[in-house]
């Protein structure tokens, strides 16, 4: 269900995916919160690499300081994440424009689409079902 994030591996090199985590992993302790995937390398991370099917991935802890937490994720308990706001930034993981980040331009949850730039300073724009998306961040420390 991740092949995109195995050929594209290059792409979060400085950037995470995020995902939402299902019910069935860990008894639900992720349920509400999004995972990361490591960068530069979304299968090794500090708990070393991923056995196959998975991923690396980390969030914060609920805890007072939000430690960071790292986990090694089925891929059956992943989801990708959608954006919710103009300026984030989406992987596009189905189509003609598959493989690229681009920033949302706008987001229509309740048609479940999105419009993103196709060029940083242009207004030209695509219109991308969330179901062709992954919401990225920026990696902060590289």
């Amino acid at each position: 269900p991740l092949i995109w994030l195995r050929d594209f591996a290059l792409q979060f090199y400085t950037y995470h995916a995020l995902f939402h985590v299902s019910a069935g992993f860990q008894g639900g302790k992720l349920v509400k919160r999004l995972a990361s995937s490591h960068s530069p390398d979304p299968f090794c991370g500090p708990n070393g690499i991923a056995p196959p099917g998975h991923i690396a991935a980390w969030c914060t802890a609920k805890t007072a300081g939000g430690a960071r937490v790292d986990y090694h994720i089925p891929v059956e308990f992943l989801t990708p994440a959608q954006p919710r706001k103009k300026g984030q930034e989406c992987f596009i993981m189905h189509g003609e424009y598959r493989g690229g980040i681009r920033t949302v331009a706008k987001c229509n949850t309740k048609n479940r689409t999105v419009d993103l730039r196709l060029l940083p300073t242009s207004n030209i724009t695509v219109a991308v079902s969330f179901d062709d998306v992954c919401l990225v961040e920026p990696t902060k420390n590289m």
